[in-house]
């Protein structure tokens, strides 16, 4: 490995555009540190034997950046796994990286839709941090003096105090919120995309490893070691526990059994196992259904996120406006005339 400059693959979309690169490169032929220089540019030599470890090193950084990068890094992992399969077990490089793609499109549909989503109710706060000068401007336009009711105590400075109040409250529960959602870029895979995302690459690693031509226990175990997640551990424990010779049921017995994906991997290898059918369909319909099922918790949790961001405007904005903008015109229109 030789040091030089580290690509720009900071976003899902830079990583999807890379990951199709290194496909086509695959598909013409090349192999070795040719075919993944669209993802690590001039890190590594042309020795086949600096590819796995140039790689982990960019998963590492991706990881190191925290949140800014998590849902890169969780895809990184994964491109590290398929790599492991191709040049482990002869695993189709390019088949395993379409997969991948596949998934990469879905968390950034995600992030664009949480975009659009938050687009509204972000400006509408905005606009509402704004409305009680507004009002004040109206008021004072209108010849009353709102200013000196504000700050001349009494009811004006009570109503400040109340407005004010609600404005920092409804700042820290829109920016709590945002956070909790894994901030303005979107959730992509977190949360249960991230959970499913983990069935996904263990269903396509698993049939990659089928393709190679490996036994169903040596395929569960190959693919089990280079995936990390806890659907990895489950395809690893049951795979180890087959080459022992244990029935199918315990093999599966397991605290990792529960991880989504794994119930339905083990009902569709338990029909190739007793029946002979082959595998590989049955893993993709597996894949696609966790892959939909991802598309739909992301777009749910993102329709529930904007509904939940208009909570603040009602109940903090929209108050802060009458007690800033409009109490105190009121007061001082109602003083006016009563003199």
């Amino acid at each position: 490995m030789v040091g030089g400059r580290q690509p720009a693959v900071g976003t899902l979309d830079e990583l999807g555009d890379a990951l199709a690169e290194v496909a086509a490169l695959a598909t013409a032929g090349l192999d070795g540190a040719a075919v993944w220089r669209p993802v690590l540019g001039d890190r590594t030599q042309v020795d086949p034997a600096a590819v796995g470890e140039a790689l982990g090193q960019w998963c590492d950084g991706l990881a190191a950046q925290g949140r800014a990068a998590a849902d890169v890094a969780r895809f990184a992992t994964a491109v590290v796994a398929a790599q492991r399969v191709a040049g482990e077990v002869g695993g189709s490089l390019t088949g395993l990286l379409r997969g991948l793609g596949e998934a990469i499109r879905a968390a950034q549909e995600a992030q664009d839709q949480l975009e659009a989503a938050l687009a509204g109710p972000k400006a509408s706060a905005r606009l509402l941090q704004f409305l009680p000068l507004l009002g004040i401007a109206l008021g004072m336009a209108m010849g009353a003096n709102p200013l000196g009711v504000l700050v001349g105590g009494g009811l004006g400075t009570v109503a400040l105090g109340v407005g004010l109040g609600l404005l920092l409250v409804g700042r820290l529960w829109t920016g709590r919120l945002l956070a909790r959602a894994g901030g303005s870029r979107g959730r992509g895979v977190a949360g249960d995309g991230a959970r499913l995302l983990d069935g996904e690459v263990a269903a396509g690693l698993l049939a990659g490893c089928l393709a190679a031509g490996l036994s169903l226990p040596a395929a569960l175990d190959a693919a089990g070691r280079v995936w990390p997640g806890p659907a990895g551990r489950a395809l690893a424990r049951a795979g180890a526990a087959l080459a022992r010779g244990e029935p199918w049921a315990a093999a599966w017995a397991g605290p990792d059994r529960a991880a989504p994906g794994v119930a339905g991997i083990e009902r569709c290898l338990e029909l190739a196992w007793h029946s002979g059918v082959e595998a590989g369909p049955l893993l993709e319909g597996v894949r696609q259904s966790l892959a939909r099922q991802a598309r739909r918790a992301a777009a749910q949790a993102n329709a529930k996120l904007g509904v939940t961001l208009m909570l603040p405007l009602g109940l903090c904005y929209l108050p802060a406006f009458v007690a800033v903008g409009l109490v105190p015109v009121m007061l001082s229109v109602a003083t006016n005339l009563a003199y």
